[in-house]
């Protein structure tokens, strides 16, 4: 960077520019030296500008924002830096002038960072200002304030890559600049010019300056450091500067602010003094002399404290000026011997570090020519310091480093002393100081020093005579032990004083020991020497401890003991075991806490302790730690794992006692401390394993594991444990997916480490897990999948299956899935067929469970997944199936058709078919009518041969199902003739055993795939065999065993058979009423046993009732005989309460097809259920979801059609009891003793007390939504009725608190800031709900979207029917920010809706209010959502006008008057008044009140007279026409208007003339 140059503002000649350079004043003053207007106006960006004047502000805080928008403005890239001209580095070098000077350091590092960073952009361009800025930056590196200094250093390093040449040159370049700079702050500059005194006090002005001055020193002492050479150079400068007054009236110490420029100027003279400077310039150094001794006698015992850290210099610079000429400058000031005694004599009180090194320094230099007297002046210093240190009660900070500075000088000092009796006096001196606050243990320093020069008997003395006092100093006792131990040579002395101890411990009580705490800390020492001589002595004084205990004193004595297990005298007591043994047994006698002496047990050295448990005599100690384990309550934090107490033989008690007390979890994070036996021992014999997996935290589990598997790699039985702990865990816990790659990770090394536990993760044959699993066939599988009804071809159980159990295998399936991607070497023919299985039992369970998993469809090695793979031939499967197996047949197909357990035959069975049925769409029917001979020759043996079994019946099922599109070929007459014969003629027990399995095979045969079009000629079975058949099947549901529990297979197959023969139309026509005669009766009768709930196989025969009846309606074939039973039984159907139905698939289904029969079942036929139906739905405890769905369906419509005659009835007798009564409030008590007005007070109490008290995602959502209903139904009661009669029910509502109390538990259920959700969703949910919308889905998920969308419908619903007292809550919530929430939503989500369909109703009604009056116009306006009506009377406008606020209707919508007509302002005011009413007191639209105002209109220009009272024509409430006449001044009244005024006033006179008025007449 090159750092010279010229700026063309220099060409203008030489002026005062300050410290300028570029033509531009800079000053460092506060009334000089800023911008000119004219450069700010020139500058290249009108924001720098305002940055520029805000920097001219007095307020510090307008200067920082101005800085921070500057810095940003610099670093705003190319955009910005452009506009960065000449103009405007002149007009900051002016501003940083006056930001080095600022009080704020922050606006100073500001500064400075700016200025650096401006020097790093712009480089050479910054190169002409350089001379400017440079001295202000390196001022700023020095600055008293270490942020500012430190700020300011690292980033000039940073500008100049951290080069120190370059930074050492600038003080070099910028020389004369700099220099100038100091010679502005010391000779221009002063208090007064810096700030303005107008605004800062005196003191703050000087500390400023002085503040500044050190910079100016620092600058100066720099500049002779870095450039000593360059002196010469500027000599005159330097001299004029030296020689100024101004700097050396800074040398002095007026006020502690000053001290850091009292330093700086004594390093000044210091630098100068060295260079040789001050010795060729008396003057200036008499001159310094003189400030310095006199600025001495500013220190006194008052301020020592503060100026403490500044004697060390002055002292270290009297030493150095010492030099010149022998101690001349002592001669400058006649009192200069006293000042030096008193600075001395106030400062070694508050001495600071380096302080006595300065002292004894000053005393060598001085001493040459004898400046003080050695025993007068300076052992009398000395001696103070010393007794002054001595008797501080506590030595503070850097206290201790300063005794020893003080002893290392002292001892210098004493060196010199010519007095014999020397050592006596540095003997007691040092005992002094050993007596004093100072703990010798923490300085190495001095325990050297004295041990160097006391002897040890001087020290016993010491020690025995301390211990003699009844004020016994443990800290002096300390401390002279610590000499004691310090010196050489000490083991006879030692013996001697252990001998004395011994005896008077011996001699004493138990009491008296106590209270002599000096034995505890002989005792300890005595340890701690570890001298063999003092064995004996240890020995006796262990032997006597169990003697001398007390629970008061077992502290102490336990202290002893722990550091004598630690000890080397251990080794040499034959009998320490005995002692410590002796010892704990005297605990316990004493009643010493359990808590205390585990402690004392867990402190003994570990092998010590070891070999005491070991001790035969230790018996009681072994059954304390026993005791404690097995009630410890882990109260420590468990510190007891890392005990060496815990070992083998208890670790199970511990284990056992963390689960007593349910700290399990803690026991897992402590677990690691344990030693691996005592882990081995854990695994092994607890259940620590199985339980602790996955509790803790990731890491701490594969710690466990890390343990667990090394110790599996001896131990097969951990290998086991662990491995089956791992597949518990897969199968029970519901973030097994979560941590699957951490299993498979520990599954993998646990095998890779001991493989003899991989059958327990991949078993040898996984069909025999499979029916262990599922040992019976659950008959509901028939629902669950397009096999059907096939599965009674196998003898299968009416019981469930243990759903809990196989959702446990189904989890292993997954996890066994990942382990074989991750091993796919054990991947073979067995484990996909496994999966496969696995597959298959997925289907069902999440058919028939209430809580399925998606996840157990995801298995990746399976025969579907991998069909391409495994080349399985279709011709190959078929000729297996046949039993005529092909050879060389495929491993897999091997598998596939092996198995005799009737639940293996069964899922494999499905399997084939799903494997025929993916392969038969690419067969041609040429090639299927090919196998039909093979197909018939086979079935035909099964079904004529009394031996066959389930699989060939099964075989036979699978190749039927498949050959679906061959049913109505002429190539299966033959097949299907045969199945139908064989049912014909056949008895109950045939029927029971065998026949019922060949009508099974006839259903099959008889299904149509929804592919083909079938003939409406096409019989499957000719009129005579059919006829036969139906005769045999009549037989059977008239037999003896038609209701027994085995016939249910049988009804169902009939049932399925029925189904299929009614689809074929040539049957239906010739056969028309037997078919219709038979399968009604069957119908009706299935369904008389589906009312019985231990029917067998309830679900799958009220399924196919179901079915049945929806295609006998779909083809009219219910008989007038059977229709009116059937279709009360299908509504009985519906009332039953099955118990053991759970919300899946099967129930889900089931209502979902019944709800579908029951719409064609009439209202007239359903109103005589309703209260039944009503009674059903209402009862506490709802079993099932969708039965529910289905009784709110059938609610909506029966409570609609009763409310319409409901409200017929209602208007004529409130016309009947209007006309005999002029009371209106009569009108309202007809429904006060008639419920059929009113809400049922049952679905009132549920509403009231049925409220979820829990978050939607807390709380049971089948309640929660029971909840939601319960309101859709109450609204329903709204829809379509009278004003009055929806009053009727608000006021009900309100009476309760319902309506305020549902909106607060919408606004609290709905998450108000989800918007996502409620964008994606479609507008006509929120508007309309639709009960099939989730297609009768049972699942809590589904449940919980469904009960969001609900509650957004439900408030969009309540705000249509409760109009105003929306607003009402709305405006009356006490939280702000709820409020604001609950606007934010509504406006966005609800209010459009509202609008937009207020909006549509006015746009509807339009056309036929307008055709009524041609001089009314109705404009809408849907952008400012506003409907205006206005009339046209002699040409001029009467018009109103409807706003709808946006956040409508929590904000109610506002009528105003536009423009007036023909009409009083008192009228016209009192019609708003009454269209305003009809929306916020009746809860009325915009439609409403619209209607009022136009027939007010239209009335009033047609002559007719209003009420006096309301001034409109038309009531607001009852819309009836001022008939009441007053008979004195003849003015009209509503009858509703003047009742309510004879109820206000008291009386039955006219509110005009006060006449009485007869109210009857």
């Amino acid at each position: 960077m090159s750092l010279t140059g010229i700026n063309t503002f220099e060409q203008f000649g030489v002026a005062d520019f300050g410290l300028g350079s570029n033509g531009a004043k800079i000053t460092l003053n506060y009334f000089d030296g800023w911008p000119e207007a004219s450069l700010l106006d020139s500058l290249g960006a009108a924001q720098l500008k305002l940055m520029f004047k805000s920097l001219s502000k007095r307020d510090e805080k307008t200067k920082e924002k101005a800085l921070v928008e500057l810095l940003r403005f610099v670093q705003g890239g190319a955009e910005c830096t452009d506009s960065l001209d000449d103009i405007f580095f002149i007009c900051w070098s002016q501003l940083y002038a006056k930001c080095t000077v600022n009080e704020s350091k922050l606006i100073r590092a500001q500064g400075h960072h700016i200025t650096i960073l401006l020097i790093d952009l712009f480089k050479k361009k910054m190169a002409p200002f350089l001379k400017d800025l440079i001295p202000l930056v390196l001022l700023g590196c020095i600055d008293a304030d270490t942020y500012v200094s430190k700020t300011c250093c690292s980033e000039l390093r940073d500008c100049f890559n951290n080069d120190p040449q370059k930074i050492d040159a600038l003080w070099i370049l910028f020389h004369e600049q700099i220099l100038n700079l100091v010679r502005h702050i010391v000779t221009i500059e002063s208090p007064d010019t810096l700030l303005d005194e107008r605004y800062v006090t005196r003191e703050e002005a000087e500390f400023n300056y002085n503040r500044l001055a050190f910079g100016a020193v620092q600058l100066l002492i720099n500049l002779l450091g870095n450039n000593p050479d360059s002196f010469g150079q500027y000599r005159e400068q330097y001299q004029l500067l030296l020689n100024d007054d101004n700097l050396w009236k800074c040398f002095n110490l007026k006020t502690t602010y000053n001290s850091k420029l009292f330093e700086a100027i004594l390093k000044l003279i210091a630098v100068l003094y060295e260079m040789g400077y001050l010795r060729k310039n008396k003057e200036i150094l008499k001159l310094a002399v003189r400030r310095l001794f006199k600025a001495m006698t500013a220190i006194n015992s008052k301020n020592s404290i503060k100026f403490a850290p500044i004697v060390p210099p002055i002292l270290n610079i009297l030493t150095l000026l010492d030099t010149y000429k022998e101690g001349r400058i002592w001669m400058y000031d006649k009192n200069s011997k006293d000042k030096l005694i008193s600075l001395i004599s106030v400062s070694y009180s508050t001495a600071s570090l380096g302080f006595f090194t300065a002292m004894c320094n000053l005393y060598q230099q001085t001493s040459i020519h004898q400046l003080l007297d050695y025993e007068v002046e300076w052992l009398p210093l000395w001696q103070k310091s010393l007794k002054t240190l001595n008797a501080k009660p506590f030595l503070g900070r850097n206290g201790l480093e300063i005794l020893e500075e003080f002893w290392n000088n002292y001892l210098k000092f004493l060196a010199d002393s010519g007095d014999d009796d020397i050592k006596s006096i540095i003997q007691n001196d040092m005992l002094k100081t050993a007596e004093s606050s100072v703990r010798l243990k923490q300085s190495k320093v001095l325990t050297l020093l004295f041990a160097a020069h006391l002897t040890p008997n001087r020290l016993v003395t010491c020690i025995e005579e301390c211990c003699s006092l009844k004020n016994f100093s443990s800290k002096n006792f300390e401390n002279y032990i610590t000499l004691l131990a310090s010196i050489p040579n000490n083991e006879n002395v030692l013996v001697t004083l252990a001998q004395w101890s011994y005896d008077t411990i011996s001699s004493g009580s138990p009491a008296v020991v106590e209270n002599q705490p000096h034995f505890f800390s002989l005792f300890s020492f005595f340890l701690n020497t570890g001298a063999p001589c003092l064995a004996e002595e240890i020995s006796k004084f262990v032997y006597e401890i169990p003697v001398l205990v007390k629970d008061s004193s077992y502290g102490k004595f336990a202290d002893c003991i722990i550091l004598y297990s630690n000890s080397s005298f251990v080794g040499m007591n034959d009998k320490w075991k005995e002692s410590i043994t002796d010892f704990f047994t005297c605990a316990f006698s004493i009643k010493v806490p359990n808590e205390k002496i585990i402690d004392t047990l867990n402190r003994l050295n570990p092998d010590v302790l070891k070999q005491l448990l070991e001790f035969p005599d230790a018996g009681e100690i072994n059954a304390f730690i026993t005791s404690y384990i097995e009630t410890y309550a882990f109260n420590d934090g468990g510190a007891l794992l890392s005990s060496p107490l815990v070992f083998k033989n208890n670790i199970s008690l511990l284990y056992e006692s963390a689960v007593a007390n349910s700290r399990f979890d803690l026991f897992c994070e402590k677990m690691g401390d344990l030693k691996e036996g005592v882990k081995f021992e854990l695994f092994e014999k607890t259940d620590f394993l199985h339980k602790a997996i996955f509790v803790a935290s990731e890491s701490l589990v594969d710690s466990l594991f890390v343990t667990a598997i090394s110790l599996a790699r001896e131990h097969t039985s951990i290998a086991n444990k662990l491995a089956n702990t791992i597949i518990d865990y897969v199968e029970t816990s519901k973030d097994a997916t979560k941590h699957m790659e951490r299993l498979l990770r520990y599954t993998s090394d646990l095998i890779s480490t001991n493989i003899d536990v991989l059958p327990i993760f991949i078993p040898l044959n996984l069909e025999t897990k499979f029916y262990t699993k599922v040992p019976k066939l659950d008959y509901r599988v028939s629902l669950s999948n397009s096999f059907g009804i096939n599965s009674h071809l196998l003898n299968g159980s009416t019981s469930s299956m243990d759903l809990a159990l196989i959702k446990r295998f189904l989890k292993y399936s997954l996890f066994l899935d990942s382990l074989v991607t991750k091993l796919p070497s054990y991947l073979d023919s067995h484990v996909i067929m496994g999966l496969t299985l696995l597959s298959e039992l997925a289907i069902d369970y999440n058919y028939l469970s209430d809580d399925p998993c998606q996840e157990f469809f995801n298995l990746k090695h399976t025969l579907f997944n991998n069909i391409d793979e495994f080349k399985l031939s279709f011709h190959k499967i078929i000729e297996t199936l046949v039993g005529t197996p092909p050879e060389n047949l495929n491993t897999l197909i091997q598998v596939l058709f092996t198995g005799a357990h009737p639940v293996i035959v069964y899922y494999k069975s499905r399997i084939l078919y799903r494997i025929l049925i993916n392969e038969v769409d690419s067969i041609s029917k040429k090639t299927l009518i090919e196998l039909t001979p093979l197909l018939e020759k086979f079935i035909t043996g099964v079904v004529r041969d009394e031996k066959s079994d389930d699989k060939s019946y099964l075989n036979s099922a699978i190749l039927l199902s498949v050959l679906t599109k061959l049913n109505t070929d002429q190539s299966m007459v033959k097949l299907r003739t045969l199945l139908a014969s064989e049912c014909i003629g056949v008895k109950g027990p045939d029927l029971i055993s065998k026949t019922y399995k060949t009508l099974i095979l006839l259903t099959n045969i008889l299904a149509i795939d929804s592919a083909d079009c079938v003939k409406d000629d096409f019989v499957p079975l000719a009129a005579q065999r059919m006829n036969l058949v139906l005769n045999t099947m009549n037989d059977w549901m008239d037999s003896d065993i038609a209701y027994d529990p085995p016939f249910v297979v049988v009804r169902t197959a009939l049932l399925r058979y029925f189904s299929l023969v009614l689809k074929f139309p040539a049957i239906v026509h010739e056969m028309h009423d037997s078919l219709m005669r038979s399968s009604n009766r069957l119908l009706l009768d299935s369904l008389s046993m589906c009312q019985l709930e231990d029917t067998a196989y309830i679900f799958e025969l009220r399924a196919s009732c179901v079915e049945l009846y929806a295609i006998l309606e779909a083809e009219s074939m219910c008989s007038e005989d059977y229709s009116e039973d059937i279709k009360e039984s299908i509504l009985e159907l519906t009332l039953i309460d099955f118990q053991s139905e759970a919300d899946n698939q099967v129930s889900s289904v089931f209502y979902q097809k019944l709800n579908k029969s029951l719409q064609n079942v009439e209202l007239k036929e359903l109103l005589p259920h309703f209260e039944r139906i009503f009674e059903k739905y209402l009862k506490e405890g709802m079993h099932n979801v969708n039965q529910t769905r289905v009784f709110l369906g059938l609610l909506e419509k029966l409570i609609y059609a009763k409310q319409q005659d409901a409200v017929i009835e209602f208007e004529l007798k409130s016309g009947h009891i209007s006309s005999e009564s002029e009371n209106p409030d009569d009108d309202e008590e007809i429904a006060a003793d008639d419920a059929a007005y009113k809400l049922p007070y049952a679905l009132l109490g549920n509403l009231a007390k049925q409220t979820p008290h829990e978050y939607l995602e807390y709380e049971d959502k089948y309640r929660f939504i029971k909840y939601l209903w319960d309101w859709t139904i109450a609204l329903k009661y709204f829809q379509d009725v009278s004003y009055k009669l929806r009053q009727i029910y608000i006021e009900q509502l309100r009476d309760s608190n319902l309506i305020n109390k549902m909106f607060d538990f919408i606004a609290d259920q709905i998450n108000l800031e989800d918007t996502k959700f409620w964008k994606e969703l479609p507008v006509d949910q929120i508007s309309g709900y639709a009960l099939d919308s989730t297609q009768f889905a049972p699942y809590q998920e589904d449940i919980f979207n469904e009960c969001r969308v609900l509650l957004g419908h439900i408030m969009y619903d309540m705000f249509n029917k409760v109009g105003a007292l929306t607003s009402n809550w709305f405006l009356n919530i006490k939280d702000r920010s709820l409020q604001l929430k609950i606007e934010n939503f509504v406006s966005q989500f609800i209010s459009p809706i509202l609008v937009a369909e207020e909006l549509t109703a006015v746009e509807n009604k339009m056309g036929q209010l307008t055709s009524k009056d041609d001089d009314l116009t109705i404009k809408i306006n849907p952008v400012v959502q506003e409907v205006k009506a206005s009339y046209l009377i002699d040409e001029q406008k009467l018009q109103i006008s409807f706003k709808i606020p946006k956040n409508y209707p929590l904000t109610n919508i506002q009528v105003v008057g536009v423009s007036r007509v023909g009409i009083s302002e008192q009228k016209w005011k009192q019609w708003i008044m009454s269209t305003q009413h009809v929306i916020t007191a009746m809860n009325g639209s915009v439609l409403d009140s619209l209607e009022l105002f136009t027939k007010n209109v239209h009335l009033q220009f047609s002559g007719f007279e209003e009420c006096a009272i309301c001034y409109s024509i038309l009531h607001a409430v009852d819309r009836k026409l001022p008939n009441k006449t007053c008979p004195t001044c003849k003015n009209r009244f509503h009858g509703a208007c003047l009742y309510k005024w004879f109820r206000s006033s008291g009386n039955n006179t006219c509110p005009l003339c006060r006449n009485e008025i007869p109210f009857r007449r």
